[in-house]
């Protein structure tokens, strides 16, 4: 404290105030910019800190935060290729070949992508030191696909360079083991190992900055500085392509129950996660009757007996029941049975967990209603099988990336996928 005030004590309340005032400026300052938005954190995540707060029994609601990047990324606005997407998972075979799960060092071992591997995507996806700018602004929101880890690290070196952060905040610290696992998997806290995590972790806010700054942000000002950044981008979409990737391989299949869940756990995303084909691709169905399965499942007959079915409680496995029931007496030429019947079971158990039937679909009925699950069903089937995104138990309802515990239960992710 400086001028007349110099040497004097004066109250607390007073001297936050001035505080206040200085670091609200400051906010001020940066929001006239147009580099950051008003809208840190949401009432999603607001009610979730509170609840958080007030009970450690308590079901807290889920918040979407982590972004499947394969699925997002776009070059001439169109979703990468099949053919791409069977490359990546061809580095990322080799590249967790021979790494122990049980390691301390595979986390580090895993997430180190071949020069090969950074080259394909920064080739491919990136493009020429011309394309850079083009990609950006095709893709101004990549970022929310990469992990935690590296939004924190750009926005660490921005504050060092005197920059306001851009992509994450502070939200709280957690201290109990359960909370840091949860939002861990959900990619609001860095990987922690078990023993890491006694010590506590701080939960972050995903920020979302405005185009503009998000380009400014990657895209320097001399040649020198957008092939450094370039290749950084390249590598932290590797990175999170290798978790992305890693469920898909026949390797990981291949890998015992206990195995496919440390190795997932520690990659920070669901072991049931899907990447390449989609499940109508994998049976051989063409294109056109991919369509005719669609308006079948969303046809008005379909429809109504899927609601019928959705507000009987008795009934575990609503959609399943509705499609074995429907397609018995409305066949889709060009879906031999066996092969609908399979499809039809591979759905179902989208939104299944345990021996508890279609949890998701019952958690959404419950939530929201009928006609809206029946939205979201339709919505995300058609997103499923036809673009081939992720197949998590939960996903197709929250965008949850997570084999999340359901309502009515307690357990942790690693309860989950031991079982």
């Amino acid at each position: 404290m400086s001028g007349k005030d110099a040497g004097k004590r004066i109250p607390f309340g007073a001297y936050l105030q001035q505080r206040l005032k200085l670091r609200y400026g400051n906010v001020l300052t940066e929001l006239k910019k147009g580099e950051i938005e008003a809208t840190s954190i949401d009432t999603k995540e607001a009610k979730e800190v509170e609840d958080i707060s007030s009970s450690s029994t308590t079901q807290v609601t889920e918040v979407d935060t982590d972004v499947k990047l394969v699925d997002n990324i776009k070059i001439d606005k169109q979703p990468l290729s099949v053919e791409f997407k069977d490359k990546v998972r061809g580095f990322v075979t080799k590249q967790l070949e021979g790494l122990d799960p049980q390691s301390e060092q595979f986390r580090k071992q895993a997430f180190k992508p071949s020069k090969a591997f950074v080259d394909l995507v920064s080739k491919d996806i990136i493009g020429s030191p011309k394309k850079f700018r083009e990609f950006l602004n095709e893709n101004p929101t990549f970022y929310k696909g990469l992990n935690i880890t590296e939004l924190i690290a750009i926005d660490d070196g921005r504050v060092k360079k005197g920059q306001p952060r851009l992509f994450t905040e502070v939200n709280k610290r957690l201290t109990k083991q359960s909370e840091i696992e949860k939002f861990m998997m959900q990619g609001r806290v860095p990987y922690l190992t078990t023993a890491q995590q006694k010590a506590g972790a701080n939960l972050y806010n995903r920020l979302t900055p405005k185009v503009a700054a998000v380009v400014n942000n990657f895209f320097g000002s001399t040649p020198s500085n957008n092939s450094n950044r370039k290749r950084a981008i390249a590598k932290a979409i590797a990175n999170k392509f290798i978790a992305e990737a890693a469920p898909s391989t026949e390797a990981f299949k291949a890998k015992p129950q206990d195995v496919r869940a440390k190795t997932a756990e520690k990659l920070q995303v669901s072991q049931n996660a899907k990447f390449s084909k989609t499940l109508l691709q994998q049976n051989n169905i063409e294109p056109g009757v991919v369509n005719d399965f669609l308006k079948a499942t969303s046809s008005k007959d379909f429809t109504n007996v899927l609601k019928e079915k959705l507000k009987d409680k008795n009934i575990k496995s609503p959609w399943l029941d509705t499609a074995n029931e429907y397609f018995k007496e409305n066949p889709i030429a060009g879906i031999p049975i066996s092969v609908r019947k399979k499809i039809s079971k591979e759905i179902s158990l989208m939104y299944s967990m345990a021996f508890k039937g279609e949890v998701a679909l019952k958690r959404e009925v419950t939530n929201k209603g009928v006609d809206k699950a029946i939205d979201v069903i339709n919505e995300n089937l058609y997103k499923n099988l036809t673009f081939g995104y992720s197949y998590d138990t939960i996903d197709l309802i929250f965008g949850d990336k997570t084999n999340a515990p359901v309502s009515y239960t307690h357990l942790t992710l690693p309860t989950i996928c031991s079982v």
